[in-house]
């Protein structure tokens, strides 16, 4: 019988940490990458409904990951193995999938969404994060998870909560208080690298950051953001 696809997960993400413990080099990562394609692309032969596809178990194995305190660098790597192995089962990524990325997207680093939306098939209708739902879910998980510092996780570091902010176009969403505060707050403090990532290539948010400084009497801040 096939084991329910979040214990199959649990499963899998036990023994990937394992094994990507042993890898040491790039011949050894080569070699974990061809095992696990070998294994997806079995698993989808002669699958009925309702079994586990390879792009779902693999969901479902990284869910685990932050549970396991795997550290970014490492989860990174494996998105992508995993990622690159279930493209090659030739199963699709379909709405499902989507729904449930989304779903959990609290449960993921931000740098480990950015890159799942980045190798995430571009098909129509149903890449994740993309219909005004999902991008809903993006702004809501950077005010209340990522900007936020009351809520009960591992803070996450204010450089990368700017930077998904920027990559996924949620600046327009967030307001000047719960984005433009803490990025000026931190300039006035000697850190000018949050605003630079802000408004780098926006002359908008550039000048959005430096209308902010003003109305906040900052005016020397203001010139030298402008």
């Amino acid at each position: 019988s096939v084991l329910p696809t979040p214990v199959a997960g649990m499963l899998a993400s036990q023994y990937l940490v394992w094994r990507y413990i042993l890898v040491r080099s790039a011949e050894e990562r080569a070699v974990l990458q061809s095992e696990l394609d070998a294994l997806l692309q079995e698993s989808n032969r002669g699958k009925s409904v309702g079994e586990p596809d390879p792009h779902g178990f693999v969901l479902h194995a990284l869910l685990n990951m932050n549970t396991l305190e795997v550290c970014e660098s490492a989860q990174l790597r494996l998105i992508r193995i995993l990622f690159s192995a279930a493209s090659k089962s030739g199963t699709p990524w379909n709405a499902g999938h989507t729904a449930l990325l989304e779903e959990h997207a609290a449960d993921f680093l931000p740098d480990a969404i950015s890159e799942m939306i980045r190798l995430c098939p571009e098909s129509s209708g149903v890449s994740p994060f993309t219909s005004l739902g999902g991008h809903e879910v993006l702004v809501r998980l950077a005010i209340n998870r990522y900007l936020a510092r009351g809520h009960g996780g591992e803070p996450v570091k204010f450089s990368t909560t700017v930077r998904f902010i920027r990559t996924h176009n949620l600046v327009g969403a967030l307001s000047d208080d719960e984005l433009l505060k803490p990025v000026l707050a931190a300039y006035l403090d000697g850190f000018p690298q949050h605003a630079y990532t802000l408004c780098t290539d926006s002359p908008c948010i550039q000048q959005r950051l430096a209308g902010f400084a003003i109305r906040q009497n900052k005016r020397r801040a203001a010139g030298r953001i402008a």
